[in-house]
């Protein structure tokens, strides 16, 4: 199904900033109208300045497949972790694989809720994380690491090394730099003054049946910023990696990863961000995960060079959008909201032409 919306058109970022809480019934019976509204509005506006966007749903949950996150698109098909009810009762995460046109091709369940998942391009295997919250979740559940084969969907499961892990929670999502496979720390046990004086993010190894972590960063920078929410990592493109405090409203950019020239930095963005995406190129494919209607949209791109897309789900001061973050101010700029049927978008991976990741 494709939105009710312009092919190509380009959204002005003034006056689409929505604070207010839509439900999914009445997102689809005002998407026509507020497709109308912004087409019009980007008469106005200058179409250099912002991304222009084409909408597609690329695929929706059912009954049995539900609150999709993490999102991996390769060179033959694309995966999406729906969660289900793991995040309330101790069931399963469904890990779907679709086809580059969105027909289902098979799926796996893995114990525990997923919020990671990422393939590894060292090895071409799916790497998913589960319990994010770990001991901190309600119920409390050890977190675990399970790998993927993407074409047999065959899924091994890696207990870490420890029962109880050193920041006090689990781990919520993992990239991978130089070889070198990092995770962020999540759901930290803070001090009585609120300060994280734990690790932020880590870097794991798998040895034998278990994974094995080693500290590389600390929420509190030397004691000049707190980073109390470590939840998404990205990859920027000069190889950094990038934490998204979402709580915090900070981004982290730790440049040389585990070597000794490791330094880090952070900057306050303008909304409490869920997931960032660095592009090259000026166009590309954008795939979001709304979790509340279900559904994964497919977003034609067409950008200015060194765009970085960012989102923000239901619920944050500033919620429900897709927009572009400034790196260097931390100026947030939604472009895509619930206007134009976006409710609660919860992943956000950037694909570019040709691309998607070598799963061979």
């Amino acid at each position: 199904m494709r939105l009710h919306l312009p092919r190509a058109f380009a959204v002005s970022a003034s006056a689409l900033l929505i604070t207010c809480s839509l439900t999914a019934a009445n997102v689809d019976a005002r998407t026509a109208h507020a497709a109308r509204m912004a087409a019009a509005h980007a008469k106005a506006s200058t179409a250099a300045l912002y991304p222009r966007f084409d909408v597609d749903v690329f695929a929706r949950g059912t009954a049995s497949l539900f609150n999709p996150d993490g999102i991996v698109v390769t060179k033959h098909a694309v995966f999406v972790d729906y969660q289900n009810a793991s995040d309330t009762s101790p069931t399963p995460s469904t890990i779907v694989k679709y086809d580059l046109g969105g027909h289902f091709e098979g799926a796996v369940n893995i114990n525990g809720r997923c919020d990671g998942l990422r393939l590894n391009p060292y090895t071409h295997k799916l790497w998913a994380l589960v319990n994010n919250d770990g001991l901190n979740g309600s119920p409390p559940r050890q977190p675990a690491l399970y790998v993927i084969d993407p074409k047999s969907l065959q899924a091994t499961r890696y207990a870490f090394a420890t029962s109880t892990q050193q920041h006090g929670g689990g781990y919520d999502d993992l990239a991978f730099i130089g070889g070198k496979a990092f995770f962020s720390a999540s759901a930290p046990t803070l001090t009585l003054g609120g300060i994280n004086n734990k690790q932020i993010a880590v870097e794991a190894d798998i040895k034998g049946d278990k994974v094995e972590v080693a500290p590389i960063a600390y929420g509190n920078l030397g004691g000049l910023v707190n980073i109390a929410d470590p939840d998404s990592l990205a990859v920027d493109n000069a190889h950094d990696l990038i934490i998204v405090s979402e709580g915090d409203g900070q981004l982290v950019t730790i440049r040389n990863p585990q070597t000794k020239y490791q330094t880090q930095s952070s900057i306050h963005t303008g909304s409490q961000l869920d997931d960032v995406a660095f592009t090259t190129g000026t166009t590309g494919t954008l795939f979001v995960a709304d979790s509340t209607l279900n559904r994964v949209y497919k977003i034609r791109s067409t950008f200015p060079a060194g765009t970085v897309f960012a989102e923000a789900p239901l619920g944050a001061p500033a919620q429900s959008f897709v927009g572009t973050l400034d790196t260097t101010t931390g100026i947030v700029t939604p472009l895509l909201t619930v206007r134009d049927g976006i409710l609660d978008p919860t992943s956000l991976i950037f694909v570019a032409d040709g691309g998607g990741e070598d799963d061979s």
